[in-house]
């Protein structure tokens, strides 16, 4: 169902790019522009890696499970290894997709903002918490493959500290989103309310989807964290069986934020374009209400 979603969610992304580059004055970054589709492949690659990994960890159970219990010096099977080699790799695209989707709310956050850095200076320290952590994950994980098999004793205090780890880091993800989700919102819902003083009733940018938007991404976010955590620590199951679902929000998250920011700020644009008498009256405005925010 949310593979679905994010499906049908890039799609309506896609569709929009060609009415939303006839209305920019000027194109968006290259940078920026290949961002969203590179989020769903490599989302969508996660899934993969992660599938395959549990694939061939539950092939290589009855070893693992012959290794942990009677013998230390029994040999490994190419399925171990193939769990470790994949889950591995699915965790290092984990931490990628992370980068960039922090990264895509960041450039909107500070674009919106006015290039004003003091806005995203705790969310910049967040991104870089982050992006340790994920390293930490990737190398801790590389251990544990190699040391339960010599020491099938410590497997208990290997997987608590991992489970501490990625709960670190998830923890991290989520507020670093929700803040820069929270500062992206509460910018475009300002300017529209500017915009909205010259035109008519009729003709007004409503935004009140994009609060909305944004009470959905926290109940999102707050499902998926709590799938998260009643997965691993109450079921105690693997914490790579749970990037898929992770990484998803993690995708949906600045794509549907970005569809909903184009749809307002598009319609912003229409509408002034129908406007010609007005509209010089509106940027003055919103110029105005920029330039107060910097002082």
């Amino acid at each position: 169902m949310i593979i679905g979603l994010y499906s049908h969610l890039f799609s309506v992304y896609i569709q929009l790019q060609p009415y939303d580059s006839q209305s920019r004055p000027r194109k968006r970054p290259l940078l920026f522009r290949i961002s969203i589709p590179c989020l769903f492949i490599l989302v969508t690659l996660i899934v993969i890696l992660s599938t395959i990994s549990s694939y061939e960890g539950l092939r290589s159970q009855t070893q693992l499970e012959y290794l942990l219990g009677e013998s230390q010096t029994a040999p490994l099977d190419r399925h171990y290894s193939g769990y470790c080699t994949y889950g591995i790799a699915g965790v290092s695209v984990f931490g990628v997709v992370g980068t960039l989707a922090d990264l895509i709310l960041l450039y909107r956050a500070y674009t919106l903002w006015d290039h004003r850095g003091s806005i995203i200076m705790l969310p910049t320290a967040l991104f870089l918490s982050s992006c340790g952590a994920y390293i930490y994950a990737v190398v801790y994980f590389q251990k544990i493959c190699v040391v339960i098999p010599a020491d099938p004793s410590a497997a208990d205090a290997h997987r608590l500290n991992l489970t501490i780890s990625t709960l670190a880091l998830v923890t991290i993800k989520v507020v670093n989103n929700l803040a820069l989700t929270t500062l992206i919102i509460y910018k475009v819902r300002k300017l529209t309310q500017v915009t909205n003083k010259f035109l008519s009733a009729s003709e007004k940018v409503h935004s009140g989807r994009l609060v909305k938007f944004i009470a959905g991404l926290y109940v999102l976010y707050g499902i998926g964290m709590a799938a998260f955590l009643y997965s691993v620590v109450r079921q105690r199951i693997d914490p790579l069986e749970m990037l898929p679902i992770l990484a998803l929000v993690m995708g949906i998250s600045p794509t549907f934020l970005i569809v909903e920011v184009d749809l307002v700020v598009s319609n912003g644009r229409s509408i002034q374009g129908a406007q010609s008498s007005s509209s010089k009256d509106i940027v003055q405005s919103v110029q105005r209400s920029s330039s107060g925010d910097t002082v």
